[in-house]
């Protein structure tokens, strides 16, 4: 069960249903109504084997079913901006489609909250109603008649009424009592997933955003899929959100992977392969942007000496015609505190005709005080995506206070309305001097200084996006360090991990990418050896056991340190910006941890824990060493601006291995040191100290061993559960590394 539910069962569970920690094997379920309103307390068996599977191909699935305004469309619906209200089911597509005899004993649902807030401004949350009774609930939202299963609002709706009683969401829940519950379960609706069971116990757990849905056969008898199978799924439960004001762009809802959200067939064991498919809602956004040309997207990288044109362009207004735009450079774009700050070029003219040439046309040659210059913004009104193209429109640049541009435009005949793509709406030419290095992001003065107007002359809120300019050079990089610890006799070793590598390093100021090249594996692991992959975005991760990236992010309270996985393409930045985590007073994530603090700032040199399915653990002749086979890689940096083809670009490589499976740490008083070759009771403590959430056990990149998205996997899952306690227990039994090789890593 989840760490949801746990609160709520009384009693601490491990990861869904694999051990009980209740009393034997009989785990507590809260039995509910459908609002989550605790009834009683039973209890049920349900031992479940994580290691068996069968193939299956199920989906679990937020469907949007209505919407006050905008439109759906499959698994989307589109809004216009403002508050709307929402409402999701939770629907099982199928959970034998293979028709082998699988049947469903339990299910589990956890939304993902992190979702409430994945679009590109605003949010979504939970619709609430103020009620004083029950009966304002089922008023405001419906219900489902008990006995009969007719929608309805109030008892007499009902066919059997005073017999049968509407019901739905109840007035109260643990987080706000004086509102009806946003989620809910209908389980007498006629395509309600137990429909019919005997016993039925039915859990829905609201203490925190992530509400999760569950239930469980009580007589343990599982049921067969209906036959006929509901059109878009059986129900399981309902959702009800709504969009702030603000809200725009495009907001994925969907479940919490691994263990969060299963189903359980009649053998107790996880039906695997299930495809979790999220709700997507999108609003259009209307955007400001810059754009570098030849650039990607809003960013771009160039060596100093260089001059970068951007281009300004307004996008999405929709459904509001536009009348008027006037969009403020924000002055403190030139300077990034790094490197000497970027200006416009300075170019002497005579004619308009020198400035086009030097700058692209609309460039204008003006004396505004400083003699004839070329004038560094303009709008070229020419351009057929001009945003006012085909209308006669008034358009200028304020030049006034160079280099704080503004670059406006009002329409003389009509107002245009959106037709979709980029609309062009000014230029900038900007010099990197030869001082110039780091990342400049050019964006723009808020509103009401930037600002879109329809044709009344009222406000369009609109995103600002900026440009990013990146300045390097390619010269030699450095190669990365490991991060270090110490032995039971005090000398320095690097700190090897079972499934993660462990790095910090880069060359300050300089966009830099990092390579991984698999050197040496293991057999059946050596099929890899050459391969070459790049590491990615770095992400934070809490080290409570617990938690995952989607539910925690590291902070003052929360320790925690910086992860990152491989991909195909180089992921450049400059690493040495990053920082660890100050948390109560500690530095966490850094080469200096465990020193005090104040401000991130004094946690320099964050590490960078790399993880992948393809980085395995080196092989031991015997649980008690010594190493076999080190599973060896080459890490090495390159500057974003070198050519990554040539090798003679990349740093120098750090050779770093993994330890043996398993094999995680040794215990020093009450320190745990690296890892010593041996599989023994100090790597069990270790595995049972962090699951148990203990501050002084290793770091969750020591621990974290498999993955449990449809059962235990190698892709790691940045949790804490019982698989890793029972793979470690394997281990020192003289089991092996349990994955075989999949297919040899390669990228387009």
């Amino acid at each position: 069960m989840s760490a949801r539910f746990r609160r709520t069962f009384r009693c601490q569970l491990t990861a869904f249903w694999l051990i009980g920690i209740c009393g034997g094997t009989g785990h507590a379920f809260a039995q509910r109504r459908v609002d989550g309103a605790l009834d009683n307390e039973v209890h049920v068996s349900a031992n479940v084997d994580a290691r068996g599977f069968s193939q299956t191909g199920t989906t679990i699935s937020l469907v949007p079913v209505s919407t006050s305004a905008g439109s759906i469309n499959g698994d989307t619906i589109t809004l216009p901006r403002g508050v709307h209200g929402l409402e999701f089911e939770v629907r099982f597509s199928s959970w034998d489609p293979d028709n082998n005899g699988t049947t469903l004993l339990a299910w589990q649902a956890m939304i993902d909250s992190s979702g409430f807030t994945s679009g590109l401004q605003g949010s979504l949350a939970p619709t609430l109603a103020s009620c004083t009774t029950d009966g304002d609930c089922t008023t405001s939202f419906g219900g489902i008649c008990s006995n009969t299963g007719v929608a309805c609002n109030v008892n007499s709706d009902c066919p059997e009424s005073p017999i049968e009683a509407c019901q739905g969401p109840s007035c109260g829940f643990p987080t706000d009592p004086t509102n009806c519950t946003p989620g809910f379960i209908y389980i007498n609706r006629p395509d309600y997933v137990f429909i019919g069971a005997d016993g039925d116990l039915v859990t829905l757990d609201m203490t925190t955003p992530d509400y999760t849905y569950a239930s469980v056969v009580a007589t343990g008898v599982a049921l067969p899929p209906p036959d006929p199978f509901p059109a878009g799924g059986a129900y399981a439960g309902t959702l009800r959100l709504e969009t702030s004001a603000d809200a725009a762009g495009e907001f994925t809802v969907g479940f919490r992977p691994g263990e969060f959200t299963i189903l359980v067939n009649q053998n107790n064991q996880f039906i695997p392969n299930v495809t979790l498919v999220p709700a997507k809602i999108r609003i259009p956004e209307p955007t400001i942007e810059f754009r570098p040309v030849g650039g990607v997207g809003n960013d771009i990288t160039v060596t100093a000496g260089s001059t970068v044109t951007l281009e300004l362009y307004v996008s999405r207004w929709t459904p509001l015609p536009l009348n008027v735009y006037d969009i403020f450079l924000d002055v403190a774009s030139y300077t990034n505190g790094i490197g000497t700050d970027l200006a416009p070029p300075v170019i002497a003219c005579t004619g308009n005709a020198e400035c086009e040439a030097a700058f692209g046309p609309g460039a204008p040659c003006m004396d505004v005080g400083l003699g004839q210059q070329c004038m560094a913004a303009f709008i070229d009104q020419s351009r057929g995506d001009f945003i006012f193209a085909g209308e006669v429109a008034a358009a200028a640049v304020d030049l006034g206070s160079i280099p704080d541009y503004r670059w406006g435009a009002r329409t003389i005949t009509s107002s245009v309305t959106d037709a979709g793509g980029l609309r062009y709406a000014g230029s900038l030419v900007v010099d990197v001097p030869a001082g110039a290095a780091g990342t400049y992001i050019f964006g723009f003065d808020a509103a009401p200084d930037t600002t879109l107007l329809d044709d009344l002359d009222q406000p369009i809120a609109a995103l600002h996006v900026p440009a990013k300019i990146n300045v390097g050079s390619c010269g030699p990089s450095a190669a990365p360090v490991p991060q270090m610890s110490h032995d039971t006799l005090g000398t320095p070793v690097v700190y090897r991990k079972s499934r993660y590598l462990s790095i910090a390093g880069g060359d300050p100021g300089q966009l830099q990418a990092i390579r991984l090249t698999f050197a040496s594996l293991p057999a059946p692991f050596d099929t890899w050896n050459g391969t070459q992959l790049w590491v990615g975005e770095p992400f934070g991760v809490c080290e409570l056991a617990s938690q995952d990236p989607a539910s925690c992010t590291p902070s003052e309270s929360a320790p925690g340190y910086l992860a990152a996985t491989l991909q195909c393409d180089p992921h450049v930045m400059d690493w040495t910006l990053l920082r660890g985590f100050c948390s109560n007073g500690i530095c966490h994530g850094s080469l200096n941890a465990g020193d005090p603090c104040v401000t991130p700032a004094d946690c320099p040199d964050a590490v960078i824990h790399v993880q992948h399915e393809a980085i395995v653990p080196s092989t031991l002749l015997t649980t008690t060493g010594p190493i076999d086979h080190a599973a060896t890689y080459d890490i090495q940096f390159v500057n974003a601006l070198c050519d990554m083809g040539a090798e003679g670009n990349f740093s120098p490589p750090l050779p770093i291995a993994t330890s043996g499976w398993a094999d995680l740490a040794v215990l020093a008083g009450a320190e745990f040191l690296p890892p010593d070759d041996l599989i023994n009771v100090f790597d069990i403590t270790a595995t049972f100290q962090k699951f148990l959430g203990d501050p002084l056990a290793p770091s969750k990149t020591v621990v974290d061993l498999v993955g449990a998205s449809t059962g235990p996997e190698p892709k790691l899952d940045h949790l804490i559960s019982t698989l890793e306690l029972v793979f470690v227990l394997d281990a020192f039994g003289g089991a092996e590394y349990p994955f075989p090789p999949g297919p040899v890593p390669t990228c387009p």
